[in-house]
């Protein structure tokens, strides 16, 4: 595939005008071109970055309620499924944002299950989450009653990509009941080494994260045990 040609196609994946028959050629392209399918990850992602700015409120303890409900239910393939459709671009009409949903939905999973990813996309922005350090210690000690989970999410910087604190700081966004959450990071061992070999998370990575969550503060919380980046 040329460059012009995939430029087209990527812009009318953006813009929602793909077709059914385009929205197969690039998927193969991205399929067979794994710098081109991270090109098309990072125009999603600055496209969900930017629908930050008009995403509306909604408060930490409706996540974690949405997040509780998700855990009690029964685990099947359809969750994991549900969890790599794309964001909806912001700029889109109601009748273009199904469309675009549609076919980019089609794409993701296609390329997601060539890369064995489940790719999730960040739409809102976090209210009400002040610049305060992060924690360290034990969250079964602080906390009791924290729950054990297993989630998909992209690490962020929320220095350098969410501009919410002074200092670098690694930390997990989550798509969930088509809601999007950042989880902050207790100050652990894992983190560190996570920080160490990865970096602050400037460059959003794909991750599998296990650990202990609470809220604190009216925020949720991740004690993480495991921090695997998905490739």
């Amino acid at each position: 595939m040329t460059g012009a040609r995939y430029h087209e196609l990527l812009g009318q994946l953006l813009d929602g005008s793909l077709s059914e028959a385009d929205a197969g050629e690039l998927r193969r392209e991205l399929e067979s071109d794994p710098d081109r399918f991270r090109d098309v990850r990072e125009h999603l992602m600055l496209s969900d970055l930017l629908a930050q700015e008009l995403a509306p409120h909604r408060a930490p303890e409706a996540f974690w309620q949405g997040v509780q409900s998700r855990l009690n239910a029964p685990s099947d393939e359809g969750a994991a499924v549900e969890a790599s459709t794309p964001p909806r671009p912001f700029a889109l009409e109601p009748p273009a944002r199904r469309k675009y949903g549609r076919l980019a939905a089609g794409i993701a999973a296609g390329v997601l299950l060539s890369f064995a990813l489940v790719s999730q996309w960040f739409a809102s922005k976090p209210h009400g989450v002040n610049n305060v350090p992060l924690s360290s210690g034990s969250l079964e000690s602080r906390l009791p009653g924290a729950t054990q989970v297993s989630l998909r999410g992209v690490v962020v910087c929320v220095h350098c990509t969410l501009h919410q604190t002074e200092k670098c700081q690694p930390a997990v966004r989550i798509h969930e009941e088509g809601h999007e959450e950042t989880l902050f990071l207790d100050d652990n061992a894992v983190r560190r080494d996570f920080n160490r070999k990865q970096g602050c998370g400037r460059t959003p990575l794909q991750v599998l994260a296990e650990g202990t969550m609470h809220t604190e503060n009216g925020r949720p919380l991740l004690a993480a045990t495991r921090l695997e980046v998905q490739r």
